[in-house]
């Protein structure tokens, strides 16, 4: 056995510490991928030196280490590549943190790489899976209370819906996102500029500059300003306002801003140039040129659709031949960036010019069924997400709702608790209040009933034994001699008197009540005084508490004592009663009666207050020559 005991306490002690040891190193390793992580975000390293720390750091952890601090990492190690153009493996792993994400439930992360990965299928025109990621990011950014970026979510999918040709959509979203986006006047710019847009395209072209110049107002980005400007200038071309066009679009290149090589400023230009040849076919082609030759410098291709439009058109009635070109390239470009809309635009100029050619027809009919298809089958998705997110909201509003009934009802139910209790302690407080006034009355009734009793007394014994005792004392001053047997009768009348008083005011025994009670009616039974009583035998005086003994056995001395002194009664009827929970007592004598109106001795009042403070009942009624007759109760 003991040898058995120190093996198990070895044993024990080895697991011990190799807990302890295990411990110590998963600390150790935490806090050196902290460090490696803190030192990636110092200021004063490359961006190369960054992601190698962050590398180092993400190499020390395990799968089942995975927590929001790899999460972490993982996000700056995306930003890494995306610094260091390298947007295949930037999005790889945004990719992965966000499933890491959904799978730890951390909607911080989970939020900011769907961001990232709406933006990505964004620039690879996928607009479908952009929608959805951008979707998933407000939600969470919405879950996470951060309202400037849910309204840039719902901007974001307004633009996709626009760009989808879902104008109706796309306004219903972008006007969502301007509640929230309230303390951003950049983004708040940015919005009304799309609405311009959309509105414009949709052929409102009042509400379209309203938004337009809501934009410009509220822009406080020069370079932004220039670009809600330039479609301002766009609107006034196709309303034929064409002064106001070039006055807007010339005061644009002479924007100090303007970089004379940059795609906006080729943007403008081919912009006035299409203005000014709007207004006067006269107008030459230097400009379309110029615009055309920067956005093959910066290689705006998007841009370069335009211009080849534009240029097409311009030379539609000088040289067809030419205007083919043009527009061929056009729709060459078009296709390689995935941009039905520039191929139909190319074509439908194309048709004008050579209305007979079937191939550009037919191409035409097929790209406008193959867009409205699309188109259909976007605004469809979109309808079926932004369905699927109201049900949602809907859904976990329906929640929170529940949710809040329960909590007030809870908090109704606490209140109720708390006023019952309240009512409790106050009526606990009231009753205790009310039982130290009974106490307070009671104690006063005790004080005067001593006080009474004392009073009465010290009469008695000053009226009664006192006088008597004096008459004797002068008596035998005078004689000088005791007085013989008469002395003594009075000496012994005295004593009687006395032996009275003391039972009168004396210690009642309430443990043996019954036989106290007969003893008290014996004193005064005898002489020319018979005293009947009935039923003192059949009360189970143990129910009867000590205070109410006293107070029957003090109620019926006075009225025996009453008896005594003044009515003469020669026969006196006691009657015991138990009815239900109550003790009645009769009382009756043949005694000289009392002259109406009662008036009623102080010993007869105290009486009947004794039993009033006991909750009984008192009454009392008397005619000269028909004797007393009272009638009490007491509870039991």
């Amino acid at each position: 056995m003991p040898r058995q005991t120190i093996k198990l306490f070895f044993s024990a002690l080895a697991l011990i510490l190799t807990n302890a040891c295990r411990k110590n190193e998963e600390l150790a390793k935490s806090s050196e991928v902290e460090v490696l992580f803190e030192k990636s975000k110092a200021d004063s390293i490359d961006t190369k030196t960054r992601l190698d720390y962050i590398n180092a750091a993400l190499g020390k952890l395990s799968e089942n280490e995975f927590d929001s601090l790899a999460l972490a990492m993982l996000y700056n190690k995306s930003y890494c590549h995306y610094k260091l153009q390298e947007p295949d493996s930037s999005h790889t792993i945004d990719a992965y943190t966000f499933r890491n994400a959904v799978r730890l439930d951390n909607r911080y992360y989970i939020a900011r790489t769907a961001r990232d990965l709406g933006i990505h299928f964004e620039k690879k025109q996928e607009f479908d899976s952009a929608f959805f990621y951008h979707n998933i990011s407000k939600n969470n950014f919405l879950y996470l209370k951060d309202s400037v970026e849910v309204g840039r979510r719902l901007l974001r999918q307004g633009i996709i819906q626009k760009n989808q040709n879902d104008f109706f959509g796309a306004k219903e979203t972008l006007v969502e996102s301007l509640r929230f986006l309230e303390t951003d006047s950049k983004y708040r710019a940015i919005v009304y500029n799309e609405l311009g847009t959309i509105h414009r395209k949709l052929s409102n072209p009042e509400d379209a500059r309203v938004y337009f110049e809501r934009a410009i107002s509220s822009s406080l980005s020069s370079s932004d300003i220039i670009a809600y400007k330039n479609n301002l200038a766009i609107l006034y071309t196709e309303l034929g306002e064409f002064e106001s066009a070039i006055n807007q679009l010339q005061d644009l290149l002479e924007n100090s801003d303007m970089d004379q090589e940059s795609a906006r400023y080729a943007r403008v230009l081919d912009n006035l140039a299409y203005s000014r040849w709007s207004q006067d076919h006269r107008y030459g082609n230097i400009d379309f040129f110029q615009a055309l030759r920067i956005r093959k410098e910066v290689d705006d291709r998007r841009g370069q659709i335009a211009s080849y439009s534009h240029l097409g058109e311009f030379y539609a009635a000088k040289d067809p031949v030419l205007s083919k070109s043009y527009l061929d390239t056009a729709i060459q470009i078009s296709r390689q960036l995935k941009i039905p809309v520039g191929e139909s635009d190319a074509l439908a100029l194309l048709m004008k010019n050579q209305p007979d050619n079937m191939v550009f027809k037919d191409r035409y009919i097929f790209l406008r069924d193959s867009l409205y298809a699309r188109e259909l089958r976007v605004k469809t998705q979109f309808a079926k997400m932004k369905y699927d997110d109201e049900q949602e909201k809907n859904r976990i509003l329906l929640l929170e709702n529940e949710t809040y009934q329960k909590q007030v009802a809870l908090v109704e139910e606490k209140n109720q608790k708390i006023i019952l209790l309240s009512l409790s302690v106050l009526l606990f407080l009231g009753g205790l209040f009310y039982y130290k006034l009974l106490r307070q009355r009671h104690r006063r009734e005790k004080l005067r009933e001593v006080y009474s009793t004392e009073k009465r007394i010290s009469k008695k014994i000053h009226d009664e034994l006192a006088n008597d005792i004096y008459g004797i004392m002068a008596r035998i001053e005078h004689s000088g001699t005791l007085g013989g047997e008469n002395t003594l009768i009075e000496l012994e009348s005295i004593y009687n008197r006395t032996r009275d008083i003391s039972h009168t005011t004396g210690d009642i025994k309430t443990d043996d009540f019954k036989s106290e009670l007969k003893r008290l009616i014996s004193l005064f039974n005898g002489g020319n005084t018979n005293i009947i009583t009935k039923g003192i035998n059949d009360i189970e005086w143990g129910k009867l508490n000590e205070e109410k003994k006293i107070t029957l056995y003090r109620v019926i001395n006075e009225l025996l004592v009453n008896m005594k002194k003044h009515s003469e009664a020669s026969l006196v009827s006691i009657q015991f009663i138990k009815i239900k929970n109550k003790l009645r007592v009769n009382y009756v004598d043949n005694g000289k009666g009392v002259i109406k109106p009662i008036d009623k001795s102080s010993g007869l009042l105290n009486t009947e207050n004794r039993i009033k403070n006991m909750k009984g009942t008192f009454s009392f009624d008397s005619e000269p020559g028909k004797g007393v007759t009272v009638k009490f109760t007491l509870p039991i």
